[in-house]
């Protein structure tokens, strides 16, 4: 599925057009050429797909994020989501003191976790886990939208869309990446904070207890 605003917006490579001042414009003091700030372009997805012992995961650059929430519209207009319904949100962190104070953003989509508690709360088995990619499924047309699953996650990811009837969740837009295109919300970053990586899972587990039994200790 294509993405019409974005699409239209990036036409001729062009992010925004900034301008010294709007009179200069108007004379032909300004030329719209250098005010043009490309989009980053840079790959954002593996170029190969996940080996043994491997698997894709969402990588989010929280120092990069400004909080647009371009990555939401995006998302909502490739699943034809309704406006109340976020398969992928952005938070907001605060901190510091006056007059120190700072604010970080976080995207978040699906974890694709590698023991989905999604799939465990599932009667009809409507979740999988996808052996070659490691991305975790969900069929609508299994689906019977008895929202078990929404109680399961720790995180909130599956939702329930009440005018379908079924649940919902974040499938990092497996179609796309089947293609070789971005997912919608890591194509429609401007600051390029959200990307695609391929993680061992070994690895993945290791530094997980590692990092639990620092802090046990």
């Amino acid at each position: 599925m294509s993405l019409p605003l974005l699409e239209r917006a990036r036409e001729g490579g062009t992010a925004f057009v900034l301008l010294s001042n709007g009179e200069d414009f108007l004379r032909g003091g300004t030329d719209p050429a250098s005010c043009q700030i490309p989009l980053a372009n840079e790959a954002r997805i593996p170029a190969r797909l996940p080996g043994e012992g491997e698997q894709y995961r969402f990588h989010f650059d929280m120092t990069e994020c400004i909080g647009c929430q371009c990555c939401v519209v995006a998302c909502n207009e490739q699943n034809g989501n309704p406006a109340d319904i976020h398969w992928r949100r952005v938070g907001e962190i605060d901190g510091g003191s006056y007059p120190d104070t700072w604010r970080s953003y976080l995207s978040m989509g699906c974890n694709h976790c590698l023991e989905p508690t999604c799939m465990e709360g599932c009667p009809v088995e409507a979740f999988t886990k996808d052996p070659a990619t490691g991305l975790v499924l969900h069929s609508e047309d299994a689906c019977i939208g008895c929202q078990y699953c929404t109680w399961n996650c720790s995180y909130g990811v599956p939702q329930f869309n009440a005018e379908r009837g079924v649940v919902g969740k974040c499938d990092m837009c497996h179609g796309r990446l089947a293609e070789g295109r971005e997912p919608a919300c890591v194509h429609a970053c401007p600051e390029g904070a959200i990307a695609i990586e391929i993680v061992n899972i070994a690895q993945w587990i290791m530094i997980f207890c590692i990092y639990h039994a620092r802090k046990v200790i």
